[in-house]
């Protein structure tokens, strides 16, 4: 009987989660922010799932990748802004703050020029997956290829970043997979295929 109460004590605590996309307004400036938080806290939630990485952008001061233009003004820190606001318990409940990255998909318009200096789009073209018929582009984004070593490092690189200069409660990694079985043909991925079951 004893440990069926530990057992339910430990789950007393609902995981009651809201999920903030970037791709609308909702944490882009900091009255945004101070919005989703109040929401949030009037709705009795008690985390926020926020995509702090679109498409190879960082919705935070990212080390590794560029900051997106509808970021009003562009020195605002939004990961910052509501991880304090959330975990301010002077102002109502902590809400716990799970930053959501989008993994592979990199870039979603057909011109990669259209990209920001310094995004991973135009730095690392090479990392793009390819379909059996050595296309990049599908279904609306390019998409690095996971079998590529580099994206695996660089795919670290930016979630270490973030967990070690942020005070989030959780790491959300989203479209981890590949995009069907004709893709993953990246020549170095191949090659890499090739060399490790004798091809």
């Amino acid at each position: 009987m004893w440990v069926l109460l530990l057992t339910a004590g430990a789950w007393s605590q609902e995981f009651r989660a809201m999920w903030v996309d970037a791709f609308h307004p909702g944490f882009k400036t900091p009255a945004e922010v101070s919005q989703l938080i109040a929401e949030a806290r009037a709705g009795r939630f008690n985390a926020v799932i926020v995509e702090v990485r679109k498409r190879g952008d960082a919705y935070y001061n990212s080390n590794f990748e560029p900051k997106p233009a509808d970021v009003s003004p562009p020195s605002f820190d939004p990961l910052a802004d509501l991880i304090a606001k959330a975990h301010d318990t002077n102002t109502g409940p902590r809400i716990e703050v799970h930053a959501w990255l989008v993994t592979y998909p990199i870039w979603n318009n057909q011109d990669t020029n259209a990209a920001p200096p310094g995004h991973p789009v135009r730095l690392h073209p090479d990392w793009l997956t390819q379909n059996t018929a050595g296309q990049t582009w599908a279904s609306g984004n390019y998409v690095f290829d996971p079998g590529h070593p580099e994206v695996q490092r660089h795919t670290f690189n930016v979630a270490m970043d973030i967990v070690t200069r942020y005070d989030i409660d959780g790491l959300n990694f989203d479209y981890i997979r590949y995009l069907g079985s004709t893709w993953g043909y990246n020549p170095v991925a191949v090659a890499r295929f090739n060399a490790r079951y004798g091809r």
